[in-house]
């Protein structure tokens, strides 16, 4: 019996280690001519009092993906007209129209839409159609979102560059004392 009990424990274990050893079976790769979409998205908000007690806020929608950009930002009236004049001094040239108090600039080809910029009382919309325009009017329009963000938060980019730095240099140093706590512990131990 216990030669029986024997010879089937070893058989359990033989096929237990023949199973265990299969070769898993390859996935088969993704096709090469997918595409690939990349998405990046943005989005800050900010709200203030100032010092009369006036209530202002604004908020910026970034949106960049292969196929399109998009920009949105909703902001103070008041800011309105230097956004407009930026605009202006960008867009000199393009096709232009207004409605009431919207501003409006576009560029059609092939019938199609392929950047068109809106900007009401507090309200700017931009869109680009990434396979129908050139990468540098692309990274034109993409820079021009960046500087119209910082004249609408009313920030310096070199400013925000600085803090960004700042807080990195904060981090780092963080980073290397806990390095340091976890260095010592480490010592400890081994003396042990």
């Amino acid at each position: 019996m216990k030669k029986l009990v024997f010879t089937f424990t070893l058989v359990v274990f033989s096929l237990t280690s023949v199973v265990a050893q299969t070769i898993p079976v390859t996935p088969t790769p993704p096709n090469s001519s997918s595409t690939t979409v990349s998405t990046s998205s943005t989005t800050s908000r900010s709200y203030s009092i100032d010092d009369n007690g006036k209530y202002s806020s604004h908020s910026i929608a970034v949106k960049n993906h292969n196929s399109a950009y998009r920009f949105k930002a909703r902001f103070d009236d008041a800011l309105t007209q230097r956004v407009k004049n930026r605009l202006e001094k960008e867009f000199s040239g393009k096709s232009f129209s207004k409605s009431y108090d919207a501003y409006f600039w576009k560029i059609v080809k092939n019938d199609r839409n392929v950047f068109e910029c809106k900007l009401d009382e507090g309200y700017l919309k931009m869109y680009v159609d990434k396979e129908m325009t050139s990468e540098k009017f692309q990274h034109k329009i993409e820079k021009l979102g960046e500087e119209i963000k910082y004249l609408i938060s009313d920030e310096n980019p070199e400013g925000v560059k600085k803090k960004a730095l700042m807080k990195a240099e904060r981090e780092l140093e963080r980073a290397k004392r806990t390095y340091d706590r976890a260095l010592q512990n480490v010592k400890k131990v081994k003396e042990k």
